[in-house]
């Protein structure tokens, strides 16, 4: 019989496969539904952006639906504090997430000063640009048939960023910005840190869950170019949601990286893959 610890345990596994399944279905139905309608799509040449933004915000509305369902249907209550939850000034911040009754809670500390969290995050996501130009190199030199074929995708990706990006004129660079610097970080982050991250947060020591997060955070972006700039991201993004007890720094660092991202890519398809 399994105590009452280990039951809790084994319903919060549950609610992560539960999470995760939902999400898959989701998006592969999206792909279907997009497939479906590649004849149509093709007529479209030259409007790719469409079809991109399209599909960018049904992702979205995925990611943020079933965030908000895991959260506040389980009680998980993401923050939204530019700092802490904390109010004493002068210890290191404590909080705890919420539970059901039954379960063992388990507590996390944030071990720095709430505003030394924020300079540490800006000076971490600039690393975050510098780890994306180790990448391009990294692919550049790499030998082997893995060298070859990332160099292919690579150059795959210049061909579509160019489509996507490329000569388009304001009007349509704010609504990518809308899109990819507003609504995708809020829907990322709901639902990768402030749900999955906070379940798995009940299961296993804080870095374990800030790493698994980030892993699979990176896998579901399908870029294997541009993989390693986006787990150093995540683990950035995980770090920040714990030491501030917050979604919004989070929220902003990604929002911030993916504007600079969406500007890099409108005045040079050859930048780096953030």
């Amino acid at each position: 019989m399994l105590s009452s610890g280990g039951a809790y345990r084994r319903v919060i596994w549950v609610r992560i496969i539960l999470l995760l399944t939902s999400v898959l279905f989701f998006l592969l139905s999206i792909g279907l539904l997009l497939a479906l309608l590649l004849p149509v799509a093709s007529s479209l040449r030259g409007n790719e952006w469409q079809g991109a933004a399209a599909s960018g915000l049904l992702t979205c509305v995925v990611f943020l639906s079933l965030g908000v369902w895991g959260a506040h249907g389980w009680h998980l209550r993401p923050e939204f504090t530019l700092f802490t939850l904390s109010k004493a000034p002068h210890k290191a911040d404590q909080y705890r997430l919420s539970g059901e009754s039954g379960g063992a809670v388990r507590g996390l500390k944030c071990q720095l000063p709430r505003y030394a969290a924020w300079g540490i995050g800006l000076a971490c996501l600039a690393g975050v640009v510098a780890v994306a130009y180790l990448n391009e190199l990294l692919i550049a030199h790499l030998p082997g048939d893995l060298g070859l074929w990332l160099r292919e995708q690579q150059t795959v990706q210049a061909y579509q960023t160019e489509r996507l990006f490329g000569h388009h004129s304001p009007p349509v660079l704010l609504i990518q910005m809308g899109l990819l610097a507003l609504l995708t970080p809020l829907a990322e982050e709901y639902f990768f840190r402030g749900t999955l991250q906070t379940l798995l947060g009940k299961v296993l020591p804080p870095a374990g869950a800030v790493t698994i997060t980030a892993l699979i955070f990176t896998l579901f972006h399908l870029n294997a170019v541009g993989a390693l700039p986006i787990l150093a991201l995540a683990l950035l993004l995980g770090v920040m949601r714990r030491q501030t007890a917050s979604l919004l720094p989070g929220i902003l660092l990604h929002a911030l990286n993916n504007a600079a991202t969406v500007l890099i890519y409108y005045t040079n398809s050859t930048a780096p893959t953030l």
